[in-house]
C-alpha cells in the first residue's frame, strides 16, 4: 500500500481526487482523445504508486502547468523552473522507469535549502515512514513501543493494539499515521512562518493564539476541528466589507436558493466546501492578497485538512478514533501548553510539531 497516499492527501485538502486536481475533465481537449487517454493512464499509475517513466512524469507536470492558470493557480516561470530542477535531482534526467518507493531519500535531498529547518526535518522523517510500514505489523509495533513521549503514547498505544495479531498493517493504521504526519507538518510550517515574520515574542503568542482558535474552531476552550473551514468562513465574513451575511454569500457562493442553502450548511459546519469554493469566499472578503493570491492558499489548505482529516478519522475508519486520541486534540493541547509558557515568559522549547518530529524520527 502506498505511503503516503497522495490521493487521500488531495481529497483531505478539498480536491475531489489527485487526478481531478492534476487533469480535471473540463480541461481535457475533446479533439485529442489519444492524448487524454495517455495522460489518464499516467495518472492511474502515479496515484496507485506504480512504476512510471520519466516521460510520464514530464507529461503529467506539463499538463498540470498548462491548465493551472485556468483553475486560478498562479505558477510563475521561476517556480516552474525550480520544480523541473527538483525533478532532475530526484529522478535524474533519463527516461528510465522510476521506482517511487526507492526515492524517498532523493526527495529529501532535493528539498530547497530555504525550507524552514524544522519543517524540513519533519518532511524527511515523514517520507521515511514507509519503510517500517512495509516491514509489517510486528516491526511497526516494535517501533511504536519505543516511543515514550507521554503526550503521544496513548495514540501510539492504540495503534499498537490495532496491529496485534494482524498479518498486515491495516488501512486504518496507515491513515492515522499519515494524517498525524501531515497535520504536524502543516502546523510546524505555520509556526515557523509566525516566528520568521513576527520576531516579537508577544506578537508571536498573539498570532499563535488566534491561529489556534481559528484552525481548531475552539468553542468554550475546547477544539471542534470538524468546523475549521466554517470558522474560516466566519472570519472571512467578519473581515469583509459586506453589511449582511446574505450579501457575502451571494458574492462568494452564488445567488440561487440552492447555493444559499449550501452556503448555510458550510457556515454551520455540517458540510465542507471544496478548496476552490473556500478560496472564492476567502477572496470575496479583503483577506485575499490581490498582489500574491497564492499566499491565500496556506490557511485555506490547513483549515481544509484539519476539518476533512478529523471527519475521516471519525467517519471513514473501520474503527473510529476517540476524540482525545486524534492528532487534532493532541496538537491543540500542546499548542495551548506552548501558549501558556509564552504568556508567563518561559522559553517555549518544545512545540507540538517538535514532539511529532521526534516521534517520526524514532519510527523511521
Amino acid at each position: 500500500m502506498q505511503f503516503p497516499d497522495w490521493n487521500l492527501f488531495a481529497k483531505l485538502c478539498g480536491a475531489r481526487s489527485l487526478g481531478s486536481h492534476i487533469y480535471p475533465k473540463q480541461n481535457r481537449d475533446p479533439r485529442d482523445e489519444d492524448y487524454n487517454e495517455v495522460v489518464h493512464k499516467d495518472l492511474v499509475k502515479f496515484v496507485a504508486g506504480k512504476n512510471v517513466s520519466r516521460k510520464s512524469i514530464n507529461r503529467l507536470l506539463e499538463t498540470y502547468f498548462v491548465h493551472a492558470e485556468e483553475r486560478g493557480l498562479d505558477i510563475d516561470g521561476e517556480t516552474a523552473a525550480s520544480i523541473w530542477r527538483q525533478l532532475d535531482n530526484i529522478f535524474g534526467v533519463g527516461d528510465e522507469f522510476i521506482l517511487l518507493s526507492d526515492h524517498r531519500k532523493k526527495l529529501s535531498d532535493a528539498l530547497p535549502d530555504a525550507l524552514p529547518p524544522r519543517t524540513r526535518d519533519a518532511f524527511i522523517s515523514f517520507m521515511s515512514l514507509g519503510k517500517p510500514i512495509e516491514d509489517g505489523p510486528n516491526a511497526l509495533r516494535a517501533k511504536l513501543a519505543k516511543i515514550d513521549d507521554p503526550v503521544w503514547k496513548p495514540l501510539y498505544g492504540e495503534l499498537s493494539k490495532r496491529l496485534e495479531g494482524a498479518n498486515e498493517v491495516s488501512r486504518d493504521v496507515i491513515d492515522i499515521l499519515q494524517i498525524n504526519c501531515w497535520l504536524s507538518l502543516a502546523f510546524c510550517f505555520w509556526l515557523e512562518l509566525i516566528e520568521r515574520d513576527k520576531p516579537d515574542p508577544s506578537e508571536q503568542a498573539r498570532v499563535l493564539a488566534k491561529s489556534s482558535e481559528l484552525f481548531f474552531a475552539t468553542e468554550d476552550g475546547q477544539p471542534n476541528p470538524r468546523k475549521a473551514v466554517a470558522r474560516l468562513l466566519e472570519h472571512a465574513l467578519e473581515q469583509s466589507e459586506f453589511k449582511t451575511k446574505s450579501a457575502f454569500i451571494e458574492t462568494a457562493f452564488g445567488s440561487s436558493e440552492a447555493r444559499a442553502r449550501e452556503a448555510h450548511r458550510f457556515f454551520a459546519g455540517t458540510d465542507i466546501p471544496t478548496f476552490e469554493k473556500t478560496r472564492d469566499a476567502y477572496r470575496a472578503s479583503h483577506l485575499g492578497d490581490k498582489e500574491n493570491p497564492q499566499y491565500d492558499d496556506l490557511p485555506i489548505l490547513i483549515a481544509q485538512y484539519v476539518a476533512r482529516s478529523f471527519r475521516h478519522l471519525k467517519e471513514k475508519l473501520d474503527t473510529p478514533l476517540d476524540d482525545h486520541l486524534t492528532p487534532h486534540f493532541i496538537i491543540f493541547e500542546l499548542t495551548n501548553r506552548q501558549l501558556q509558557a509564552r504568556t508567563v515568559g518561559e522559553p517555549a522549547t518544545s512545540t507540538s510539531a517538535d514532539h511529532s518530529i521526534k516521534n517520526e524520527q524514532e519510527l523511521s
